[in-house]
């Protein structure tokens, strides 16, 4: 599996936001795919935008089965 951020866009309300993808090689080749967004920041780079939004995604595609962990270690 891979994680990819794909169709970057500027917006003028000050934000850049991308289309994650978590990706096979085995048809269908797309397992989840949302939508990501960070703040525009002064003299990012577009590689340093790819990255922001990578963890973005990677955070957001984690939380719920984190948040999940958590409660059942509390209930034990």
């Amino acid at each position: 599996m891979k994680l990819t951020v794909n169709d970057i866009r500027f917006s003028a309300s000050g934000y850049v936001s991308a289309i994650a993808k978590v990706e096979t090689s085995k048809p269908p080749f797309s397992m989840l795919t949302i939508e990501v967004a960070v703040p525009l920041k002064e003299n990012n780079t577009l590689e340093q935008y790819k990255d922001e939004l990578l963890e973005k995604a990677r955070e957001q595609i984690t939380k719920p089965y984190r948040d999940r962990l958590e409660c059942l270690i509390k209930r034990s």
